[in-house]
This record gives structure tokens, sequence and C-alpha cells, in this order.
């Protein structure tokens, strides 16, 4: 408890007295040392601690929004906003909130009246009882009911605010109404806003139920509970090494608050089927992998002469497979298209790329489907593709032959019968 660890401070503190005092001093500084330690015991016998706390209560202010996250030094008003009648949902804010969860602003030194404030009960915190008038949670540790009543009174200052004021450090918006008339506006920062979504976030970052959970989902097995991710969001600090001094909940944060990403919108390309092309390769692939092309060609022109040691072989091997990777991307794109555009006129892929790129016009057009489950079209477009990539790799100091055009059919071709096994289990 507080009054243990108080009492052992001041133990220790008596110890080095008594250690460096001189031996005709020692008496007055023990009955000295005696006065003082039954002072602070009795400062924290309950009754007397709980007088002393509805006293020093006055230098709290309870509150949602609080104004030193705008600034540390700003002195202006800091805001308790009353819950809500009806909850809107149409927009995240305070009033989203059922039960706010309070903060506690003003001198650091107090906020153990705040945390005696927050205490809770089967549900309900003291500070809900002293909101109501209610001193029945009080009685039993007065005297008298009137002391309870007055420790009721004492707490309930922290709801008293001062007028409302600003102060140099505060943000301002001066918002026009009319001419020459002006409305003040003074943000706030919502802090029980923030620390609910920060307490929202952590249990869904960390909780052992949600560890537990993305544990079965690395293993594949089933769960009809939510595994909840958050990319790209950003820790906000307050308060540096004293985050006490912005607020109570802030100090429970560590100062730390998250941000959403909020990024403008990116344009995104409408996916198009590939008609008037003769190859889905050299003409709807090829300006989409122009970067890797040239990246793989400049690296083979500088490893010639080498040996080929297994730094090389595996470099090669990675950028032949972050190209393959990128070829079954675009062609699931395309596989997610409506149903049936190659069989369009303006069509003119060969059939082996129809039979990839358009799997579901297989449920509909049988001789499709008949044709798909034929497995020669996957080794005609592996060939497709090494074709293509011999060609485009080739330069004056590059050639290929049939024996690089097999490595690579042999290359994309199990890629393509592992993208078939999905896209029929997707079908099905």
């Amino acid at each position: 408890t507080r009054a243990n660890e108080k009492l052992a401070k001041f133990e220790k503190e008596a110890e080095k007295q008594k250690a460096n005092c001189q031996p005709e001093e020692l008496e007055a500084l023990t009955q000295k040392l005696n006065t003082g330690r039954e002072s602070l015991i009795q400062r924290y016998i309950p009754n007397c601690w709980l007088s002393d706390a509805a006293q020093r209560a006055a230098q709290l202010q309870f509150v949602t929004h609080a104004l030193k996250f705008i600034h540390s030094d700003a002195k202006g008003s800091s805001l308790f906003a009353k819950a809500a009648d009806a909850y809107d949902t149409s927009r995240i804010a305070t009033n989203s909130l059922q039960q706010p969860t309070p903060d506690i602003v003003g001198n650091a030194a107090t906020l153990d009246v705040g945390k005696l404030l927050l205490l809770e009960h089967d549900g309900r915190r003291l500070i809900d009882y002293v909101q109501k008038d209610d001193a029945s949670p009080l009685l039993p540790l007065a005297n008298e009911a009137q002391q309870a009543i007055i420790w009721l009174k004492g707490f309930k200052q922290v709801f008293d605010g001062d007028a409302p004021s600003s102060h140099k450090f505060a943000k301002q918006n001066y918002w026009p109404v009319d001419d020459n008339h002006y409305h003040l506006l003074i943000p706030l920062y919502a802090s029980s806003l923030a620390h609910d979504i920060f307490e929202y976030i952590q249990h869904n970052r960390y909780s052992d139920e949600q560890k537990e959970l993305r544990e079965q989902r690395r293993k594949e097995h089933y769960s009809d509970k939510p595994v909840h991710y958050y990319p790209d969001i950003a820790i906000q600090g307050f308060g540096g090494t004293k985050p006490q001094n912005i607020s109570q909940l802030n100090s429970q944060r560590g100062g730390k608050t998250y941000l959403f990403p909020c990024f403008p919108p990116q344009w995104q390309k409408h996916t198009r089927p590939p008609l008037h092309v003769r190859s889905v390769f050299s003409q709807y692939f090829e300006h989409r992998l122009s970067n890797s092309l040239k990246s793989l060609r400049k690296f083979l022109e500088q490893r010639l002469g080498e040996d080929n040691n297994i730094q090389i072989k595996q470099a090669r091997k990675r950028g032949l497979d972050d190209m393959v990777d990128n070829i079954i991307n675009q062609a699931a794109t395309i596989q997610n298209l409506p149903a049936g555009w190659s069989a369009k006129n303006e069509c003119t892929l060969p059939l082996e790329e129809q039979l990839w790129l358009d799997p579901n016009r297989a449920v509909n057009d049988s001789e499709f489907c008949a044709q798909r489950e034929q497995n020669e079209w996957q080794q005609e477009v592996a060939n497709n593709f090494a074709r293509w990539l011999c060609n485009r790799l080739e330069s004056k100091r590059l050639a290929f032959g049939a024996i690089e055009q097999r490595e690579l059919r042999d290359l994309l071709e199990p890629e393509l019968r592992l993208n078939l096994k999905e896209i029929e289990g997707a079908i099905l």
C-alpha cells in the first residue's frame, strides 16, 4: 500500500540519520523520528487520508477533452463532456462511447486522489457515486454521516473547472459567422476517446486471445473469431519523460497514442481484359515488367565471363522468381474479371492463354471446360513465356538457346499448375 511505501522510505532515511548522529544527540533525534513516524502513520489512517484527499481534490479536474495535449505549457480550460443520451454511430467521436474513461489533469502530485475516485466495485466507480451525490460507499469509513457528506462535496470539486479561458499556447480558430463577427473555436484533445482506442488496439495486438488466434492462422487452423491487424499506424508521444504532467490517462499509456493512416486516395487503374493482343506476354505484361527485365538483363551482362558460383546462381534465381511472381499476380487480376471476355471477337489471344486467363468461362462453356481439363495448354503457356523472356533478355552480349528456353519453361510451369489448383478450388 501507499502507507507501507512511505513508511519504508521513512525508516530507511531514519537509519541513515541515526548512523550519522553524534551520541549526545541520539536521544533527541530518536524522539523526533518517533514523532514523525507517528504523524506519518496517522496521516494514512483511512479516515484521516480521506479527509486530506477530499481537500486536495480541488487541485484536480476530471475531463474528457484536455488542453495540455495541444501544448504542455498551456494554462487554459479543459472540458468534461457528459455522456450523450443517444450514441452517434455514423462517425467515431467521444459521444460514440457509452462510458468514456475520464482523464485527470491538474497537479501531478495529487493524482493519487484521482486513482481513488476511479476505483471500481461491481461495475461502478467511486466517481460514478460522486456524480450522483451518493455517499454510500464512503459511509463505512466515516466517523459520522456528516463527514461522508463533506468528503463527497470535496471530491465533487473535480468537476468544477475554472471559468472557460484560453491561453497563448492554445490553438484558436476564428470562424466567421457574419460581417465582422466571429466565433472563437478552441480545439481540445479528445483524451478519453484516444484512450479507449489505445486500449482496444492494445488488446487486439497483444492479448493472449489474439496471440492464439494469430498462431492458429499461421497453422491454417479454423477459428470463428477474427484476427485484427492495424497496418501503417503511427505512435505519437506526449510529455516526454514525464507523461504524468500531461494527464493521468497519458501516464497510463506511457505517453503514447496511436494514429491511424490518413493517406489521400490512391488512384488504381481499372483492370481491362487483354483484347486485341496476340500474346499476353509481349503485349500486356511486358511494359508492366520493364524494370524487372532491365535489372535482370543488366545483372546477367555484368556477370559475363565470371565463374558461375553459388552467389550468382542464387541472385539470378531471385530475379527470375520475382518476375514469375509478378506474372502470376498480374494474371490473377485478369482471372478475376467477369467470365467470358475471351469469347469476344476482339480477343486474339492464343487458346492456351485464354484457357489460363479466363477460368470462370469454363462454368458455362462446356467446350471450353473440356479444353481446360487437358493439361497440355499449361506447357504451351510456359513455352510462350520462355520464348518471350529469352527474346527480351537477348542483347549484343547475351544469347539464349533451346537449353535456356527449357529451363525458363520449367520455371513457370509448376507455378501455372499451382495457380490452376487455386482457381479450381475457388470455382468449386
